[in-house]
């Protein structure tokens, strides 16, 4: 059973395989291509591992939220309203699409350092304790009441597609500017 009033049927078990191979093979690639080096390379190197790296951690956990995508293209289809073609594909390019922006500017922040030539963040001066720190403040951050602000917005698949939902291919990626009025209009309701 999925979200309340909306039951997962049929689909379950090969969605949630497909995402698990899909992550497996980014786990291989992620192996093959990163070797020991810690240097994220060119730009279009850095882009292309860092798709790879968040697919093979995020595409085991996203199944939810692509389950109960397709039950709500399912419930818009059957009030004879028109589904988007690639949907489940579309969503999940809009996902890894967002944390490669977070990405990208990781990547900036990087660069500008190298620019600036601060020897002293240099991973033989103390580039490890700047490293632990920032570690620290991850897991500080962890415990803060803005963490669970943020979460609020994200707790579950079915409240965020009911939120987010927007008709149409950008609509899917959750690239679409947000003018309907929630999932409950999308599917004809």
């Amino acid at each position: 059973m999925g979200a309340p009033g909306i039951p997962v049927r049929s689909g379950r078990l090969p969605t949630i395989s497909v995402l698990l191979a899909l992550a497996a093979v980014c786990w291989v690639l992620v192996v093959l291509q990163m070797g020991t080096g810690g240097d994220p390379g060119t730009l279009g190197f850095f882009v292309g591992m860092w798709i790879l790296m968040m697919a093979a951690m995020m595409l085991p956990s996203v199944w939810p939220t692509v389950l109960v995508y397709r039950r709500l293209e399912v419930v818009r289809r059957e009030g004879g309203k028109p589904g988007v073609p690639m949907g489940p594909g579309l969503l999940l390019a809009g996902y890894l699409a967002a944390w490669t922006v977070a990405g990208l500017v990781g990547f900036a922040v990087l660069q500008a350092g190298r620019v600036a030539r601060i020897d002293a963040l240099s991973w033989d001066r103390s580039g490890p304790v700047v490293a632990g720190g920032v570690i620290v403040a991850a897991a500080v951050y962890q415990l803060t009441p803005l963490k669970d602000v943020c979460l609020r917005h994200c707790r579950g698949p079915f409240g965020f597609l009911l939120e987010h939902w927007r008709p149409g291919p950008l609509g899917a990626s959750g690239w679409a500017p947000g003018t309907g009025s929630g999932a409950s209009a999308a599917a004809g309701r």
